[in-house]
């Protein structure tokens, strides 16, 4: 059977006009509502939107990108657009000195108040080059001018005055941000070497394998036979934490964030129930759930250091309504059986896509051995949806996170078909029961009951 194409009428004149529409709906909105626009300028917001902005708005700013990226595609042409994406690799050399030098941390910023594009502080490549020299870098003007106009091509610093370089609003992030300075390590510390090794893995250990420890990562890293997570954890808190808080940077600027999860399903109709939220960390999700919901005590499960620190750290701030309804209790997902065998529902936040199907499959039937009747299965994570589905931006970072779980950990980001092969393995008697969606995010909520 052949597949039936529907066209679309895409060409520049269309694609130029639709985004000449979305821009002058997202300049209305920014104007109405007196928030700054986007600019180049080094002190241009993080983000575009305030925390709450109608989905709609999200979704003009998502039209926008996918009618930019497509005009970009047309205009180069087929071969003169394949040459350039090919050449993507070389910018993130750039951007992987730029890291390991510091370079950024010598640029000067404009102070907090300085109008955009006015007195734009700059520093000469030789100065530049002569205060990473100085710190023990190994840098010299040549190799500096070539790396920092490589990342100044995609708008990652600039040279307003020839051969003077400064901040852009990109390029800023690496020294203003935290969570991007820790995405930024994660990137070219932990996933460039893994992709390194991408093909080689699929070689020695088979494109089908399901440890954890089989993977990119693990010739990368030399791990010695353990998983991504577990490797992680063997070379200390530093560096978990480093991953921590990048992950919270892609959770709130790739549309995995779980911050609707309080609204994406009507909590208040289960009654007096009792939550589990199996891997659930420091409880951001429980606590979400619980201001909106008083009826609902929550038991958030994480391994036994995580709930160390929540109990030294989380715990003593509570107000006293949550302190009385949200407990923690360290559990091993992969190594205990489920502990809690009364609960009302069992809750796992980004916690499967982390796990090749054998493990996944694991963890569930754990859980399904602890149900009691009546009880419920919710998982948030991604549904990968047919291609062309979704925003153009939102489906790259999908297939690229697809990618790097493969790399990782031989785990997946999983469509509907590949969730209801994890659910019949894991037990024939699970039942979908229905699938919630997360406004402004590629996350899903999956319901799951189980059948007599």
């Amino acid at each position: 059977m052949v597949a039936q194409a529907i066209p679309k009428p895409e060409n520049l004149m269309v694609l130029a006009n639709s985004i000449q529409s979305s821009a002058q709906a997202l300049t209305d909105y920014w104007k109405k509502n007196g928030l700054q626009q986007p600019s180049f300028d080094a002190n241009s917001p993080k983000t575009l939107f305030p925390p709450g902005t109608d989905p709609a708005v999200i979704a003009v700013q998502h039209e926008l990108l996918s009618a930019a990226e497509k005009l970009r595609v047309l205009a180069h042409g087929p071969a003169d657009y394949l040459q350039i994406h090919l050449l993507g690799f070389l910018e993130l050399a750039a951007v992987r000195y730029i890291h390991y030098y510091k370079i950024a941390s010598f640029v000067p910023l404009p102070t907090p108040e300085a109008p955009p594009g006015i007195d734009v502080p700059t520093i000469s490549y030789e100065d530049l080059a002569a205060k990473a020299s100085a710190a023990g870098y190994p840098v010299v003007t040549a190799d500096l001018k070539r790396m920092v106009r490589a990342c100044a091509s995609s708008m990652i610093f600039c040279e307003p005055v020839p051969g003077h370089v400064a901040h852009t609003a990109s390029s800023a992030q690496m020294i203003t941000s935290p969570e991007m300075q820790a995405m930024l390590c994660v990137a070219v510390e932990e996933n460039l070497p893994a992709v390194e090794k991408t093909l080689e893995a699929i070689e020695k250990f088979g494109p089908d394998a399901q440890e954890p420890w089989q993977t990119a990562y693990g010739l990368a890293f030399d791990t010695k036979g353990q998983g991504f997570y577990t490797y992680l954890t063997s070379q200390g808190p530093e560096r978990v934490a480093r991953f921590s808080l990048a992950m919270k940077a892609a959770n709130d600027n790739t549309g995995y964030g779980t911050k609707s999860v309080a609204d994406a399903f009507d909590w208040a109709r289960l009654g007096k129930a009792k939550f589990v939220d199996v891997g659930g960390s420091r409880g951001h999700n429980s606590f979400a759930i619980a201001k909106k919901n008083p009826d609902l005590t929550f038991v958030v499960q994480d391994l036994e250091s995580v709930i160390e620190e929540a109990n030294a750290t989380v715990v003593p701030s509570l107000p006293s309504d949550l302190a009385n309804r949200v407990s923690f209790q360290a559990y091993d997902f992969l190594q205990e059986d489920q502990p809690v065998q009364d609960a009302d529902v069992y809750f796992f936040s980004m916690i499967l896509h982390n796990w090749p199907d054998k493990y996944a499959a694991k963890i569930l039937k754990k859980t399904v051995d602890a149900m009691k009747p009546g009880a419920q299965i919710f998982i948030l994570d991604s549904m990968v949806p047919e291609p062309g589905r979704i925003p153009l931006g939102q489906e790259k970072v999908l297939r690229c996170l697809d990618l790097a779980m493969k790399n990782l950990q031989n785990a997946r980001e999983r469509d509907a078909q590949d969730w209801e092969g994890l659910f019949a393995q894991a037990d024939p008697r699970l039942k979908l029961d229905k699938v919630y969606t997360l406004p402004g995010s590629v996350l899903s909520l999956t319901c799951l009951s189980l059948e007599a």
